[in-house]
């Protein structure tokens, strides 16, 4: 068989496989649009403008996933934790700031000192360096 025979058969299979792949793909994303359009006809409009119905079903979707939001937030927030008691509380997460920071200030300084940087009270460079 001539070489040439080879490579074409090489490059017919190469983009029927790739045809098939982008087809594949295609027909995924249509599923998936499918499956995300199946609770919400507005997606579903052939016009442009939506009629009155697919407005109505899309602000009652609207209300309905707004409350179930809010009662779901309203039903996982409760009172703080006390710091230090594990939680991830916003007191927590304050104080594990404040705590990194204050080690970072201590690094920072120990770290000016040893390279004969001391700054003076306001933390800019010492007089002379200005």
């Amino acid at each position: 068989m001539p070489t040439w025979k080879r490579w074409l058969r090489y490059g017919q299979a190469y983009l029927d496989r790739a045809l098939r792949k982008g087809n594949d793909e295609l027909d995924q994303r249509e599923a998936e649009l499918e499956t995300r359009a199946a609770d919400r006809p507005w997606l579903r409009t052939a016009g442009e403008v939506p009629t009155v119905d697919e407005v109505r079903a899309r602000i009652e979707h609207d209300a309905a996933a707004s409350r179930a939001a809010a009662s779901g937030a309203a039903a996982t927030t409760g009172p703080p934790a006390p710091p230090g008691a594990g939680g991830d509380g916003p007191a927590d997460l304050a104080f594990d700031r404040a705590e990194e920071q204050r080690r970072a200030d201590e690094r920072l300084r120990k770290i000016r000192s040893e390279l004969g940087l001391e700054v003076d009270g306001e933390g800019g460079p010492p007089e002379g360096q200005r």
